[in-house]
């Protein structure tokens, strides 16, 4: 969220009408997490690969699993755990080959 203000214009000067933005701060967490630049589209795709091919299998499945819990939220159990699986089978319609 951005706030802009306006400083009061003071006598002597001409257009005194600046913008103030707070200073934003990004903290490191235990990800690592850190803002970069590229040059062209083609060196963020490469640092995205690169990013992709060093993690191991283990990181991998997090991942799916988070973006799983994101995307199905409201199928989750309010604890955030999966409900366990059905065991048994209901047949509604038996139809048979002939």
């Amino acid at each position: 969220m951005y706030f802009y203000t306006m400083e009061p214009e003071t006598p002597g000067k001409k257009d005194n009408q600046s913008v103030n933005e707070p200073s934003a701060e990004y903290q490191k967490s235990a990800a690592k997490k850190s803002i970069r630049f590229f040059n062209s589209f083609e060196e963020a795709e490469d640092y995205g690969r690169k990013q992709m091919a060093g993690h191991t299998h283990e990181q991998r499945l997090q991942n799916l699993e988070i973006l799983r819990k994101r995307i199905y939220a409201e199928y989750l159990l309010p604890n955030g755990e999966w409900p366990p699986l059905s065991r048994t089978f209901k047949v509604i319609k038996a139809t048979f080959l002939k």
